[in-house]
């Protein structure tokens, strides 16, 4: 059948069917397929679907109840997002000017949480005692403070210790101050282990001894020299920590009398070599520790107990290493601020070595005593 077109051409009519009737397709000038879209409502009614004149579809949303959602005239929709609040009410949840969700929480109590002006969450946590709450302390830093207790004693009391009382308990030299991370602890319950001597003038000596102790049933007994220096002292050699504030404790008794009793850390790097120094001076009966500009400087006077081979007493001297500076020293039950004070600092002569010491010096033609226990070297202490 002739049509009109090429002979390399074949024209179609496109049919569809609308129930049992075959309707043609439309196609407009241009060959273009019209389509009239329609959907079916609830009620089973078709609908034309409308298009803008770009031919885009034109949507008008709608939620479960019937209710139309918004559109502004930007395309955007907009939304009121509703909660319930109890009693089947609804409630507007509130956005910011910029569109954020405001949120206040509550617990199940009903009770309001706190919010800070910088938006973090504040809580107060209790726990249950004795049928009362109590609130859990924290300490400066944010920090949980936490106990381990025990069932009730043959008293109805309930025993609370923290982890440090717990070490100490247990048997640890570290019993006088607990700040600072060890590096070094030693009661010479295990013999001399890496320590050496440092023994001047006759019948200086150094042995582990069960005659007086603090902990671990041994100490050792050094003995100064009573000619020439008339000293004895016990010397560790270690690798170093990184710099920080470091501390050095020792306890000793003294059944006698003495001249010195001295204490020496030595951090060596390449660059330089940090001398902090503390003396007790017994004639005197001060402290002093040396300073880098003034030499020898009394820090304050201290009172030893009675003199026994048993009865200890117990020194710590804390340091920056960073700034070069002493921070304080606590002797006994006697705290002395010594952060005005700088540590000593020369060229360095022992790269990468800690050098830590403690001397008994007699008196001339005696050979004076000391018993050394709970040495113990730290870093990370507290300012």
């Amino acid at each position: 059948m002739a049509t009109g077109f090429p002979d390399w051409t074949r024209a179609i009519v496109l049919l569809g069917t609308d129930g049992t009737q075959y309707i043609p397709v439309l196609l407009d000038a241009d060959g273009n397929l019209n389509v009239l879209t329609r959907g079916e409502d609830a009620l089973g009614t078709l609908h034309m679907v409308r298009v803008d004149n770009t031919g885009q579809i034109i949507m008008v949303p709608r939620g479960a109840s019937g209710n139309y959602m918004g559109v502004d005239a930007n395309g955007y929709l907009t939304m009121i997002a509703k909660g319930s609040p109890g009693a089947g009410l609804l409630a507007t949840i509130a956005t910011d000017a910029n569109g954020q969700l405001i949120m206040v929480p509550r617990g199940q109590g009903g009770n309001y949480l706190d919010v800070d002006a910088s938006g973090f969450l504040t809580t107060v946590i209790k726990g249950e005692y004795a049928g009362a709450l109590r609130t859990v302390n924290l300490d400066d830093e944010g920090r949980l403070s936490a106990f381990i207790y025990d069932t009730l004693d043959a008293w109805g009391q309930i025993s609370t210790i923290g982890f440090a009382e717990l070490a100490a308990r247990l048997g640890s030299p570290v019993l006088f101050e607990r700040g600072g991370q060890i590096h070094l602890m030693e009661d010479w319950r295990h013999g001399m282990g890496c320590w050496t001597k440092d023994l001047s003038g006759a019948g200086a000596a150094i042995e582990v001894s069960p005659t007086a102790f603090r902990t671990g049933g041994y100490s050792a007994e050094m003995i100064a020299g009573s000619t020439a220096n008339h000293h004895a002292g016990m010397k560790w050699l270690g690798g170093l920590y990184p710099t920080g504030n470091a501390g050095t404790t020792f306890s000793f008794s003294l059944p006698g009398l003495v001249e010195q009793v001295q204490c020496f850390l030595f951090y060596n790097t390449a660059a330089q070599t940090i001398e902090a120094e503390l003396i007790y001076d017994e004639p005197s009966g001060q402290l002093f520790i040396i300073d880098k500009f003034a030499g020898p400087t009394a820090i304050g006077a201290v009172t030893l107990p009675a003199r026994s081979a048993n009865t200890f007493s117990t020194v710590k001297m804390v340091l920056d290493l960073v700034n070069k500076k002493y921070i304080r020293v606590r002797f006994n039950a006697q705290e002395f601020d010594v952060s005005a004070y700088t540590i000593p600092y020369v060229a360095g002569a022992y790269p990468n070595q800690l050098q830590f010491y403690i001397f008994v010096v007699g008196r001339a033609a005696n050979n004076d005593r000391m018993y050394l226990d709970n040495v113990i070297l730290t870093f990370a202490e507290p300012d």
